[in-house]
């Protein structure tokens, strides 16, 4: 059928398109309240039709026989017996619609019977034995009133109210019995007395007449079956008339509201006088508002009770399965359907933040900085790398790298992770610790993301490049572009709580796998940081971040670990006398930093790495060897404060892109020494990292394949 008629974009996908494209809306609802409804539209739609023949081929029968009546001459009895019956179908229809007195509820809703011999009035008497029951029936009842107060109506004197809008506009026309479909609004107007008591001008009616059953065991059907809708009723000493109570301490405060309203008014009307016009235009404005609150509460409370409804009859009604499918209904689908939130999720809580476009300058100098020159432009590896985390047991805490380029910022970030994820407070830490759900996961990558990016703003500002999905400006000149640089935006932010929380909305596309998360992170670390600030910290201003290879440069590593892009992993600074020249000074690292490095450049002599990077404050390393870098950490929180804890102890390595198929826990002896090696043997990069740390150790690999 698609290769015939292929689908448009005016085409119907679904049941409840369809049903409301068709009008079949009413028909299905009625479908429904059969106790055998019919599964498919196609037999509703001919049920319906076929209803409507049956109907149509009953008018003409019926019209015939009214037909050859009248035609054929009648004799006077006849003729009386068929004014009697015309009689009895005028009564007949004058119960019908008496029985719809209270709220428009037909007779077979209420169940009660009702005769015209012996009537029984709901009437309002006096205001002292009115009493209101609180029921959830009568919470969601609107109630007019009006200046005037409620008179007691006799039964002598009763006129018989018109059932329907009338009583319901005067506020008087009983408990509304079905609020889940909404009404109009009466036409004719009404005032909410400030008691919110219900009252009625003397020119109306402020009764409620039914033909209700005669007295007996008929009229306590009657009063039960009111009972239900939360009326109760006091019999009166001189007739039989049952009068609307209400509970004595819900009138005491109507009376106590009522009259410190009237008190209130003359206040106000004696103090027009002595008052700018301004002041009295105030008050009635603060009590114009305080109506509209409570008529705004009121219909609250009604949406609230026809939502209440609505579930219970929604969970009352059976679901129809065939085999493994659910049939529901349409209006549940739509309901469902209309709950779901399409679009992107705004922050209710999130400040006004400063976002400026990139300019053509800005983006030029940032592609000199990193590459060198402003046609460099990142490579695929770099470009479809994001921060996505392992999904392999055991290695959940893990990021994973596609192909290599990015492990240098991959692998500070992951560092930084494991600090969040495991010493962020003072709780015993367990291998358990490196299984986090998928919303810890994100929660903590948040948290790692912005605590970098507020170490490189010096703890005061941050700036958060984002992509905006259109160009900011014209490439020109010798700039190159790649789709990405051009489209971002700056968000300014000077709060550390601000940044976290924006990041946690926006942690989809920094975890997305082939995103641009790394790129556009690198971006703002940069930024953050000006760019200014990163050439001044460089031993050389024409160094770049991105070294041979499209690999991280140690400026790049330095800066995103400890906010400093220094050239250097020594402690603080070093001075070379040439003797003729002035002196190059080359920068190290001057404080302790929370994450540390192991370098096998060290192992064999080409450089020398500092304490502030070997003693870090927490047991985490960044491990660089053959170009490639990658983590190590131990769960031993101590580990660099207690000597004793240095003699035995466990290290966890984790590499993002080796592709492990499990955690690998090396344990390390430093009492024992390690056996002398011959020439020939081959001793992997990562034990000689480790003995840079712990000379001599011993490393046992606990049965899994040493990684050369």
């Amino acid at each position: 059928m698609d290769d015939e008629m292929p689908r448009t974009e005016a085409s119907l996908n679904n049941r409840a398109t369809l049903a409301r494209e068709a009008n079949l809306d009413k028909l299905l609802k009625k479908n429904k309240e059969q106790d055998v409804p019919l599964r498919t539209m196609l037999e509703v739609l001919l049920k319906h039709h076929k209803d409507r023949m049956t109907k149509k081929e009953r008018v003409p029968s019926i019209t015939s026989e009214v037909t050859s009546t009248s035609s054929t001459p009648q004799s006077p009895q006849d003729q009386g017996s068929l004014r009697k019956s015309e009689e009895r179908k005028k009564k007949a229809k004058a119960k019908k619609m008496e029985t719809r007195g209270l709220d428009g509820l037909p007779q077979e809703d209420t169940g009660l019977t009702y005769k015209k011999e012996d009537t029984i009035h709901v009437t309002m008497k006096d205001e002292s034995e009115v009493k209101r029951v609180a029921t959830p029936m009568l919470q969601h009842t609107e109630r007019s009133s009006s200046e005037h107060d409620i008179k007691p109506v006799h039964s002598a004197g009763m006129k018989k109210a018109r059932p329907g809008s009338g009583m319901r506009s005067r506020g008087v026309g009983g408990p509304v019995t079905s609020s889940i479909e909404p009404k109009k609004s009466s036409k004719r107007s009404s005032r909410k007395n400030p008691t919110g008591y219900s009252v009625s001008p003397p020119e109306q009616s402020s009764t409620i007449s039914s033909s209700l059953s005669s007295p007996g065991k008929s009229s306590d059907t009657t009063k039960n079956k009111l009972k239900d809708f939360g009326f109760s009723f006091k019999e009166a000493d001189s007739d039989q008339q049952l009068y609307l109570t209400e509970e004595p301490d819900l009138l005491n405060d109507v009376r106590q509201t009522k009259s410190k309203s009237n008190l209130t008014d003359q206040k106000s009307l004696s103090s027009l006088s002595d008052k700018d016009d301004n002041v009295y235009l105030n008050n009635s404005l603060d009590r114009s508002s305080s109506r509209r609150s409570r008529s705004n509460s009121a219909k609250q409370k009604d949406l609230a009770g026809s939502k209440v409804m609505a579930d219970a009859h929604r969970s009352t009604s059976p679901k129809k399965t065939f085999g493994d499918l659910e049939m529901d209904d349409v209006d549940d689908l739509e309901e469902d359907l209309g709950e779901i939130q399409l679009g992107p999720s705004f922050m209710k809580s999130m400040k006004y933040v400063d976002a400026r476009p990139l300019t053509l300058k800005k983006a030029s100098e940032l592609k000199s900085l990193i590459f060198g020159s402003p046609s460099g432009c990142f490579n695929e590896e770099w470009m479809k790398q994001g921060f996505p985390f392992n999904d392999r047991p055991d290695l959940e805490f893990g990021i994973v790298q596609h192909k290599g380029g990015s492990c240098g910022v991959l692998a500070s970030v992951q560092a930084c992770f494991l600090q969040n994820l495991l010493f962020m407070d003072d709780r015993i830490i367990s291998p358990g610790d490196l299984r986090p759900g998928k919303r810890e996961q994100n929660k903590c990558l948040a948290k790692t993301l912005a605590k970098i990016l507020w170490q490189c703003g010096s703890e005061k500002r941050v700036i958060l490049s984002m992509p905006s999905g259109k160009v900011q400006f014209t490439t020109g000149g010798r700039y190159k572009g790649d789709s990405l640089t051009e489209t971002l935006m700056l968000y300014h932010f000077t709060s550390l709580p601000d940044l976290e929380e924006y990041l946690n909305v926006n942690i989809g596309f920094f975890i997305n796998p082939t995103g641009n998360g790394v790129v556009v992170f690198l971006y703002s670390v940069i930024f953050s940081k000006s760019l200014e600030g990163i050439i001044d910290e460089m031993d050389e201003p024409t160094n770049q971040l991105m070294g041979h290879h499209n690999y991280c440069t140690q400026e790049m590593v330095n800066l995103i670990l400890t906010g400093r892009a220094v050239s250097n992993v020594f402690n603080d600074i070093m001075e070379l006398d040439s003797g003729t020249g002035p002196k190059c000074i080359l920068k190290g690292l001057n404080k302790r930093s929370d994450v540390g490095l192991l370098s096998l450049f060290e192992h064999y002599g080409s450089c020398k790495v500092g304490s502030y990077y070997k003693t870090p404050r927490l047991p985490v390393w960044v491990i660089c060897s053959e170009s490639h870098f990658s983590v190590l950490f131990s769960l031993k929180r101590n580990l660099l404060s207690d000597w004793k804890a240095e003699r035995n102890f466990d290290l966890y390595y984790y590499d993002g892109l080796s592709n492990q198929e499990e955690a690998i826990r090396l344990s390390v002896n430093t009492i024992a020494s390690c056996p002398p090696s011959d020439d020939g043997d081959l001793v992997p990069p990562l034990e000689h990292c480790i003995r840079t740390k712990w000379p001599d150790a011993l490393i046992d690999w606990n049965g899994t394949e040493p990684i050369l």
